[in-house]
């Protein structure tokens, strides 16, 4: 039977209408279909070259070239034998209040370093560490023809994203340098000895809590009492950084503390899973906590910002200030002149810098100011407190060491009572009088070699770099400095190492060593600590104030137990007796 040749015609329309009907429905289900296995086939072979093959190719290069270590798990490295040492090493207590700390705190260096020697290679994550510890390649390294060739790894970056943000402690490159350029003149001497008169009113407040609680002590009958100086200390540089760096937002800056201190507890537990990749993007318990601190504190810090420009804005000060927040203000202004000798550090030039001196940076971001903000504010509250919490457990320990730092000061500038009203000469003539306190300075330097902030330090390559002629560093490799063992190596500091010797610095951190490299507790070269004056400035002000007052001895409830908190602290708190000083008659103060 014969189909009518038009019927067959509609058919064949009424069908590509259909297909046309279908494809128009299925075409955007089709697209994402497509679009999202594209996707995910990028990611995967992302995660495959960061994984994998980058670390593949790394390793290979490295046993080019001898650098053996221990072999790496996929993804992890080496993290999980690191983690199970130190584990087994911080679970006890140390028997005595010993300087030995070494093999506590590093037990993964002395095991490899046994097996493979002094240079090798771990790996954290998917990351290498190549260990160094020779003198010669630590000052290529850390000079200054290499400070943009080395900077910080993006695990570290990520570790500490919500608590550093991208402040110069986390900065690489020509960003680092513009940041390190803009508020280094912050620390220059003559501004921190405007900061003395601070440092003593803060100190002040920490004395009038010991008094109280020396007073009820002495209430029942007891000429001693039992003092937290690990939490003291820190509620102590707390103050003074939120006094320094935000002036007439104290409280706002002491809730900002408040926040940081909560953050850093966070930050640790999330370090331990910063090896997976996307970990901070999943809304975990801790996770969630962290971003809602973060927006609290951000808003805080928007709120000091913008009340200094307001501030100047209806004309109630003619400048934003030469402090850490008025320096990063002027710069979000329009930034300053890059041939301005002041922002110079050590010679190191930006590309964009190199022949074009009357060209402008580029300004900072309110949020650059607020990283800037949280770093110092981090990095200048542990740094000192840790400073001065070890320092009276050692001078505690050596109560001999402990007299002759009080008569030094004592004869240097006397029994300092801070006045409220007309006290500005006195601070002066502190600030003035610090360089002669050679005694406190060589027990500063001693407390620093034996327990410094950082115990090791990482310098990560973003580019391929050579070192000592015969060693190459290739892009995405580290080089681990092991701080602590170099100050505790026999070889460079004697066979007295490990023991509490501040006279080894009597002539001098040169005098003290076989090699000037084998102190570094603040780093070394154009990316050393910014604040380092600043902190040891802080301490000597804080001990040439307390040290007049009170006797300390070492409280029988006090655990020696170092443990790496981002920052070496006392594992259970640093419990001390402090006893007032009693004289017949007052030490008189410089006239």
């Amino acid at each position: 039977m014969d189909i009518p040749s038009n019927l067959l015609h509609n058919c064949s329309i009424n069908s590509e209408r259909q297909n046309i009907t279908v494809l128009s429905v299925m075409s955007p289900i089709g697209v994402a279909l497509m679009v999202l296995s594209f996707v995910v086939l990028w990611l995967i072979g992302k995660l495959a070259i960061c994984v994998w093959w980058r670390p593949l190719m790394l390793e290979r290069e490295l046993r080019r070239q001898g650098i053996n270590g221990p072999p790496p798990l996929l993804l992890l490295g080496n993290y999980v034998e690191i983690i199970r040492l130190e584990n087994i090493q911080r679970s006890i207590d140390m028997d005595a209040f010993r300087h030995d700390i070494f093999q506590r705190m590093l037990p993964f260096y002395t095991k490899w370093c046994k097996t493979y020697g002094r240079r090798f290679v771990f790996w954290e994550a998917c990351e290498p560490r190549i260990a160094v510890t020779e003198p010669e390649l630590i000052r290529e390294v850390f000079s200054s023809k290499l400070a943009l060739a080395f900077g910080k790894s993006s695990l570290h970056q990520r570790c500490c994203e919500n608590l550093l943000g991208k402040g110069v402690a986390m900065a690489n490159g020509e960003s680092w340098a513009h940041q390190r350029r803009t508020i280094a003149p912050a620390f220059h001497a003559d501004k921190l000895k405007g900061l003395a008169g601070i440092m003593m009113k803060c100190t002040e407040q920490t004395i009038l809590r010991w008094e109280t609680s020396l007073q009820q002590a002495e209430a029942v009958g007891k000429d001693e009492v039992e003092v937290e100086i690990c939490h003291d200390f820190g509620v102590l540089t707390a103050d003074i950084i939120a006094c320094t760096e935000f002036g007439s937002s104290y409280d706002k800056g002491k809730r900002i503390f408040d926040l940081l201190t909560s953050l850093q507890e966070l930050t640790l537990t999330f370090a331990h899973f910063v090896w997976l990749p996307g970990s901070r993007f999943l809304p975990t318990s801790w996770n969630r906590e962290t971003w809602r601190l973060k927006r609290e504190m951000e808003k805080l810090l928007k709120e000091i910002i913008e009340e200094r420009r307001d501030l100047l804005k209806m004309g109630k000060i003619e400048s934003y200030g030469d402090d850490l927040l008025g320096l990063m203000l002027t710069e979000s202004e329009g930034g300053s002149a890059l041939g301005d000798s002041n922002h110079d550090i050590s010679g190191i030039h930006s590309k964009r810098d190199k022949g074009h001196a009357a060209i402008r940076r580029p300004c900072f971001t309110t949020q650059q100011i607020m990283d800037e903000c949280k770093t110092f504010f981090f990095a200048g509250h542990e740094t000192t407190a840790g400073l001065l919490t070890w320092c009276i457990l050692l001078l505690a320990a050596y109560p001999e060491w402990q007299e002759k730092a009080r008569q030094e000061v004592l004869e240097v500038v006397g029994d300092i009572r801070h006045h409220e009203n007309g006290g500005r000469k006195q601070f002066t003539e502190l600030a003035d009088a610090l360089p002669k306190m050679r005694t406190l300075g060589m027990i500063i330097n001693e407390t620093l070699r034996l327990y410094p902030p950082a115990i090791v330090i990482t310098k990560y390559a973003l580019e391929d770099v050579r070192i000592g002629g015969d060693l190459k560093v290739p892009r995405g490799a580290s080089v681990w400095v092991p701080v602590l063992a170099m100050h505790m190596d026999s070889e460079l500091w004697g066979t007295d190492a490990h023991l509490f010797r501040p006279e080894r610095f009597q002539h001098g951190v040169a005098r003290a060593c076989k090699h000037p490299l084998a102190f570094m507790p603040f780093a070394h070269g154009p990316r050393n600590c910014v604040g380092q004056a600043f902190a040891v400035m802080e301490a000597k002000i804080a001990l040439s104030i307390i040290l007049p007052r009170y006797s300390f001895s070492i409280s029988p409830a006090y655990r020696h137990a170092p443990i790496t908190l981002l920052t070496l602290k006392p594992k259970h708190g640093a419990q001390v007796l402090l006893q007032r000083i009693r004289r017949q008659k007052e030490a008189p103060s410089p006239s």
